[in-house]
């Protein structure tokens, strides 16, 4: 089908063409493609975990690495990692856990279901880099193209299809959520293009039957499905009603019927594991969830976020939406009068094709922003949808509902109206960086820069004539592209693959043959990142849980208690916890102890004089006095978690108990750059016989750490004291 589309000519409809006339957006797209491609390029956040192993800056062509997208850096890169690394073999023989490869985010693996996964096909064939590159690389294409080839079957110019694709690209949900959700909304488009094509029923039969178990082995992301198989509904009524005849529909129900049951048999064994799961398995979303900012952001892209930091929760992709400046432009903009006028004389149906789409985008913005009865939700599936995953559907239907309302009225270019679209714009931009924000107006200038472009447009209105629809279209689309354009880095996939021999990887080598099954048993890198770089590391994401591996370990605890720790999705993580605790839904904390054989917490010993001739290395951090407890919170320079280490603590008063707590130290490796101190963190309470005086304890306190590796040390003084009572 793509190859059909080669060859445009028509400028309203793809479905007339010519076969000596290329479509220049189309070529220009693969054109890119290629060279992104032959550059080994893509868009993760894998500096970051590179970095992390001592290569930073590794690869890194443009751009900055995102904390904020671990799913991708510690997830789905990684778990790709391993699935080359096993040969595309199902079962992960590389890992601990021996887990099925086979889950709801696609992997080559070699198996019969590789027919419906082209964007692994390369993966057999060439260096992986490139083919991971390529696998990237494709998800651009089908999306830019996509959304291209829709707008234009909606009956829009290609002109204006072009700045739409790209504005749909540039939005903030796109960009925030490319690298977890991006194969599903890449290919949504094509499913459309494909119900409403005019070739032979059989040719869209198969077509339908490919792209649709494409989508579904791509991402089984069940809460998007549902909010774009909505948008379909109200989209398909706007533009193409008459395809819901029964000779239309009923072909194409029957192959969404076949590919869902070929992603059932494929992945049948996920599915039921996860849907018994504590979590996300007994997972029921409810409505009205979506800060109202957020849901502002359709219309004002910029309101709930400054320079991608989240001005409303913690986490700045949950603010990601399908907006742009688009609406609000058209909508102040309209000559109302004109269109009225040539509504009453017939010469045009807008009402007819506006309707769908405000009853879908009420539709989607009803479970977004509202308290719906929890029955209906459960009625219509939408108990299945975290509210802020109908954001970007909203957007598409918002975006189409603007074009619909250029295509048939004309826009009124007037001072007043400028400076009336410059208030509302400028009162929200302070609502939200002065307000919601505080004091980031200076920071969150993205909001009023379309101010200036829109200024020079109202100065040569009159030069303009008609071309003033598609400069607004261009317009809206470069102020998200400049806003949100830069989100995701630039980052070659040749490290990725071609593993950095660093001295922090030799030292995890020589650390895996420490342990007699040749484990790694430490928690100073993120999610499967570890497994991924080919180490055997119980720090891990556990995709379905892995209930027998961790009963043998486990055998004292209860069912109930069990089951609720372990059978999760989950970042499985070490710390020097006493029994397996789950403090997230998606994280479970194992004591370090139980799998780590030279694991060993340090000898703690109190004396009343201590001597203070040796070099310092270590720090006490904070002091807690309370009337008769002291708590100590710092670190010591121990190089592992081997026997012999033992504190001794210079302490003026009589006590009558202590207890030592060693704390894992993410920030004093990244300070030192030594991966053997992650456990070099303590707290030490002390219960004294009587109060104690601050005072006293301030001049008298000292720690030495002894390790038979490193030597000994005096601890440097505390930075801050708190008195409590």
């Amino acid at each position: 089908m793509i190859l059909k589309y080669l060859h445009l000519e028509n400028l309203s409809k793809v479905t007339e063409w010519h076969m000596w006339k290329f479509d220049r957006f189309i070529l220009v797209v693969f054109v890119l493609s290629l060279l992104y491609c032959s550059l080994a390029w893509t868009p993760a956040s894998y500096e970051i975990v590179l970095r992390s192993f001592g290569s930073p800056g590794e690869g890194l062509v443009a751009g900055i690495p995102r904390h904020v997208r671990s799913d991708e850096y510690a997830v789905w890169t990684p778990f790709i990692q391993i699935a080359v690394n096993n040969q595309f073999n199902r079962i992960n023989t590389t890992s601990v856990y021996k887990e099925d490869l086979r889950n709801f985010n696609a992997l080559p693996i070699r198996d019969w279901a590789m027919v419906f996964k082209p964007q692994f096909w390369l993966f057999f064939l060439i260096d992986p880099a490139f083919a991971f590159s390529f696998y990237h690389t494709l998800y651009f294409a089908l999306f830019l193209i996509g959304y291209y080839l829709l707008t234009i079957e909606f009956g829009f110019p290609k002109s204006w299809a072009v700045g739409i694709s790209l504005l749909l690209f540039f939005t903030s949900y796109v960009q925030y959520w490319w690298t977890t959700t991006g194969p599903v909304m890449s290919i949504y488009p094509w499913i459309l293009i494909i119900f409403i094509s005019k070739r032979k029923l059989a040719f869209r039969f198969s077509m339908m039957l490919f792209m649709l178990t494409f989508m579904l082995l791509a991402h089984l992301y069940v809460p998007l499905l549902i909010a774009f198989f909505y948008s379909s509904i109200f989209l398909l009524l706007a533009f193409y009603p008459n395809k819901f005849k029964i000779s239309n529909s009923l072909p194409m129900c029957i192959a969404v019927l076949i590919a869902g049951a070929l992603a059932y048999i494929y992945l049948k064994d996920p599915i039921e594991v996860m849907s018994n799961t504590v979590y996300p398995g007994k997972r029921v979303s409810i409505a009205g969830t979506v800060p109202w900012p957020v849901w502002v952001s359709l219309f004002f892209p910029f309101f709930p976020s400054c320079n991608h930091v989240n001005l409303v929760e913690s986490n700045i992709c949950e603010t990601g939406s399908g907006g742009s400046y688009l609406f609000i432009l058209v909508l102040l903009f309209l000559d109302y009068k004109r269109c009225i006028a040539d509504f009453k004389n017939h010469k045009n149906k807008l009402p007819y094709q506006i309707i769908p789409l405000i009853l879908g985008f009420v539709f989607l913005s009803s479970w977004m922003i509202t308290k719906v009865p929890p029955f209906i939700g459960k009625l219509l599936f939408l108990d299945n949808v975290h509210p802020p995953r109908m954001l970007f559907p909203a957007g598409i239907l918002i975006t189409m509902f603007s074009l619909v309302l250029l295509k048939q009225g004309r826009l009124l270019l007037s001072w007043f109206r400028f400076i009336l679209f410059a208030l509302i714009v400028c009162m929200l931009w302070i609502a939200s960086k002065n307000y919601i924000g505080k004091n980031l107006l200076l920071q969150g200038y993205w909001d009023i820069v379309i101010l200036l472009p829109l200024f020079i447009i109202i100065i040569f209105r009159k030069k303009l004539n008609t071309h003033s629809k598609i400069f607004f279209i261009y317009l809206a689309t470069i102020i998200n592209a400049f806003g949100f354009g830069d989100f995701n880095p630039i980052q070659s996939s040749k490290p990725i693959f071609h593993r950095p021999e660093t001295a922090i990887v030799d030292k995890l080598e020589r650390l895996s043959n420490l342990h007699p099954e040749k484990w790694i048993v430490m928690d100073a890198f993120p999610g499967a990142t570890l497994n991924g770089y080919g180490f055997k590391s119980i720090t891990h994401v556990l995709i379905e849980p892995q209930l027998e591996f961790f009963r043998q370990y486990f055998k004292l605890m209860n069912e109930k208690e069990f089951n609720r720790v372990f059978n999760r999705y989950a970042h499985v993580k070490l710390r020097a916890v006493r029994w397996p605790i789950s403090p997230y839904p998606d994280v479970i904390h194992l004591p370090i102890k139980r799998f780590d054989p030279i694991f060993s917490d340090p000898e703690l010993h109190i004396h009343k004089d201590l001597p203070k001739s040796f070099s310092e290395k270590g720090a006490m951090e904070k002091i807690v006095v309370g009337d008769t407890l002291v708590q100590i919170t710092g670190w010591c320079y121990f190089i592992g978690t081997h026997p012999g280490r033992c504190i001794g603590i210079e302490f003026p008063c009589s006590y009558k108990n202590a207890v030592l707590e060693t704390i894992a130290r993410h920030d004093v490796i990244e300070t030192t750059g030594n991966t053997q101190l992650l456990y070099s963190g303590f707290q030490i309470k002390i219960e004294s016989d009587q109060p104690c005086s601050e005072t006293e304890i301030r001049e008298n306190l000292a720690i030495i750490s002894h390790d038979p590796n490193s030597g000994t040390f005096l601890l440097k003084g505390c930075q801050s004291r708190t008195s409590t009572s």
